[in-house]
């Protein structure tokens, strides 16, 4: 879908805190502070508000679809909980909630675009979670970051690398596979000396080495820097 106009849309009366599309581009889903959830569907034309729940009592920090099943989307928020929803019967009850896992807010998840079942959770208690998304009873593994976990963003080519915002630790990257249950902090980046809020990977081909983008808060800097973990998918291919 190319966009041809802009559009305002209001979702809620306070503010809008995240929001995430679907593959096809066409169905954004986003969470408010009020914690209120919406879903919105895009055209050529218009972008129109569909769908809208009560999904949590304290701010709704972030909202993700999962990257196998699109009618699939996760909450998390200030009330410490994880929630997941099917987009089929929206307003509905939760499909799952946890409660217990998490020690302080859930700021941030990320579904893994190449690791089926696989879901990541960054929390203000400093810690990144390794989720199966067939069990949310507990995860499948945790690391501690040192700092609360703002941003996780998964690597574009890299199907077990993690680029992280850790608040007052700054940035790390993190390998994180399922298949083994293993998740552990590789490198860290700690020149930015503000709080590490913004996060991603540069998607154009770099070969056997990542290109990161890291944005802190008070002092609105960009970092553009070049992790000495190298792209584990690449390096094997080419032994």
């Amino acid at each position: 879908m190319h966009v041809t106009r802009q559009q305002a849309i209001k979702v809620s009366d306070t503010m809008a805190l995240s929001l995430d599309v679907n593959d096809s581009g066409r169905q954004v889903i986003s969470s408010s502070s009020d914690g209120s959830l919406s879903v919105l569907q895009a055209d050529e034309s218009a972008m129109t508000v569909t769908t809208q729940w009560h999904g949590h009592d304290l701010e709704a920090w972030n909202v993700a679809v999962d990257r196998w099943q699109d009618e699939v989307v996760y909450s998390g928020a200030d009330d410490c909980m994880l929630k997941g929803w099917d987009l089929r019967q929206p307003g509905s009850a939760p499909t799952f909630v946890n409660r217990k896992s998490h020690t302080a807010g859930v700021c941030c998840i990320a579904s893994s675009p190449r690791q089926e079942h696989c879901l990541l959770t960054g929390s203000y208690d400093e810690h990144i979670r390794m989720w199966d998304s067939r069990k949310f009873q507990s995860p499948l593994a945790e690391v501690r970051t040192g700092g609360g976990v703002w941003r996780l963003k998964w690597h574009p080519r890299d199907p077990v690398q993690v680029l992280a915002a850790c608040m007052h630790n700054g940035f790390a990257v993190v390998q994180a596979d399922a298949s083994t249950g293993n998740i552990r902090v590789v490198e860290e980046y700690p020149h930015q000396k503000s709080l590490g809020y913004g996060a991603d990977w540069c998607s154009l081909p770099t070969g056997r080495f990542s290109i990161a983008a890291t944005c802190s808060f008070y002092d609105r800097l960009l970092h553009l820097w070049t992790p000495q973990t190298l792209c584990s998918d690449l390096t094997q291919s080419s032994n």
